[in-house]
């Protein structure tokens, strides 16, 4: 089985989120499927392939990666923060059995032909190094999808937070004081300060990269940008060096965290939601 081999691979499994969503997930004590989390929460984050995860019945599925796709930013100057989220959840290779129906695939599901990895091809996704398994390159950037409409937080790991500052105040704070709200005796998972890590960007290139894309953010107000439109117009003069250096698929990434951080974190502070 699919869940069996990720186990023994001591495979993470990653889920990003915007502040207003991961209330909901904390509270529910677990990841919830698009369905599930609308429900619940009338003012959920819109994604821009929400009608199409409809229409395709994935709606009702929840959704991660293999990999943290969010640390790249502070690798490389080229390179956009992770589209669905500033808050990156991560479980640890338990959480596989807790899922049912996993569907793993080298490009999004939503796509025309999604390449979809079966059982046999996971040795190919992973090689071991130093008695640890590594993703292979080509492979970084593959979709998980459960048909469990929720993935309880037992098994979660840690959380990592981006460097945002919203109302002069970090984004850590704001969940640390959200999780600890909420953090009654009969709560089965507990966060320690030290499970809830802010991601390092020492190595970046460009100085208060997350302070600049926030004040961009708040320019565009959240509105939808499809994806073919370019944002060559409103790129802020501080940032179009940086700008430049991206491949149009990662503008379109970009494009996405922009609009999705806003609606999902920025403007649920700035509204005290």
């Amino acid at each position: 089985m699919i869940a069996q081999k990720l186990h023994s691979k001591s495979a993470l499994f990653y889920h990003a989120v915007n502040l207003i969503d991961f209330k909901t997930y904390w509270r529910e004590q677990a990841i919830l499927s698009r369905a599930e989390l609308s429900n619940i929460e009338p003012e959920y984050t819109r994604f821009f392939s929400d009608d199409t995860d409809r229409e395709i019945e994935v709606f009702d599925r929840t959704f991660g990666n293999l990999n943290d796709l969010g640390k790249y930013i502070a690798k490389y100057k080229s390179a956009t923060p992770n589209c669905y989220g500033p808050i990156t959840l991560v479980f640890n290779q338990d959480v596989w059995a807790t899922m049912e129906d996993i569907v793993i695939t080298k490009n999004t599901i939503t796509s025309a032909n999604p390449h979809r990895i079966t059982e046999e091809e996971l040795d190919l996704v992973y090689s071991l190094s130093k008695g640890r398994y590594w993703l292979n390159r080509g492979y970084t950037a593959c979709e998980v999808s459960s048909s469990s409409s929720k993935i309880p937080f037992t098994h979660l790991a840690y959380i990592i937070v981006d460097p945002l500052v919203v109302n002069a105040k970090s984004l850590r704070q704001y969940i640390w004081e959200e999780i600890n709200a909420w953090q009654a005796p009969e709560k089965k998972f507990y966060v320690s300060a030290g499970r809830l890590r802010e991601r390092s960007l020492a190595d970046i290139q460009v100085p208060d990269l997350y302070g600049k894309l926030a004040s961009w953010a708040e320019k565009l107000e959240g509105r939808l940008i499809v994806a073919n439109e370019p944002l060559d117009n409103t790129v802020p003069e501080d940032l179009v060096e940086w700008f430049s250096a991206l491949a149009d698929w990662k503008r379109r990434i970009l494009a996405s965290w922009l609009t999705y951080t806003y609606n999902g974190t920025i403007r649920p502070i700035q509204r005290g939601q």
